[in-house]
């Protein structure tokens, strides 16, 4: 869309207004976002920089994703795809919206300098779970089967490379199978058979990705636990 309608030189972000109305300081405001134009122009086949779309899994989109229009960001946090889309504009500077200017950022204070001076959450970061079993699970000590899915980040090019599990906290690893295909910007499901021991009392999960960065044991912290992408833990009964 923008291609054909065309923009001015000089212009660097394109904003996205959704027709959500929220009550916030006495008064009410959209729900918005803005993105980069270089990212809402970097296309490639099979993998635009950004869509503006009325379908989801070949049928029309549901109200609660945000028909009858929505922007997907692939590669973003989820608060870049804007529901119920109402308004786009081309512009020479990131939305004045709430949610870009002031929320969505990390910080570790809180003070007004601070929240003035960080810059608003793109891309997202490699991450990875487990969805089975589930937390304080009873499980018989031995080969316990364990499933889960892992994203990479929002990086260009990037994919899921390895996928590990320990059943004794990160002394040791189970390299999983990954069982979807690898593609960018996209989850991956994997699964693999841990030895578990009777002292077992947690399961934990890492994910590398296809530039050398694996998950941090610990991530740093900030205020509001945006970004969070340490080892994920899950607590369980093997006694």
């Amino acid at each position: 869309m923008l291609k054909k309608a065309g923009f001015k030189e000089g212009a660097k972000h394109v904003w996205f207004e959704g027709l959500d109305e929220i009550s916030k300081g006495g008064g009410i405001i959209p729900f918005g976002a803005s993105i980069p134009v270089s990212k809402a122009m970097t296309d490639k086949e099979g993998l635009p920089g950004a869509l503006l779309t009325t379908m989801m899994n070949d049928q029309p989109l549901t109200p609660d994703h945000g028909a009858p229009l929505r922007g997907v960001v692939p590669g973003y946090i989820g608060a870049r795809s804007v529901k119920w889309l109402g308004k786009i504009v081309v512009s020479d500077r990131p939305s004045p919206n709430h949610y870009v200017a002031t929320a969505y950022k990390l910080v570790r204070e809180g003070s007004p300098i601070e929240w003035a001076e960080s810059g608003p959450l793109y891309r997202f970061p490699l991450n990875s779970v487990i969805c089975s079993p589930e937390p304080n699970s009873k499980i018989t000590p031995g080969k316990v089967g364990v499933s889960g899915y892992a994203y990479p980040s929002g990086q260009p090019g990037t994919t899921i490379a390895k996928v590990e599990v320990s059943a004794d906290d990160g002394r040791s690893w189970t390299t999983a199978k990954i069982t979807s295909p690898l593609r960018e910007n996209c989850w991956v499901l994997w699964k693999a058979d841990v030895k578990v021991s009777s002292s077992a009392s947690e399961l934990t999960v890492r994910a590398t990705d296809s530039r050398g960065d694996t998950q941090p044991e610990n991530a740093n912290w900030n205020l509001k636990g945006y970004m969070f992408n340490g080892w994920y833990h899950i607590p369980v009964d093997a006694s």
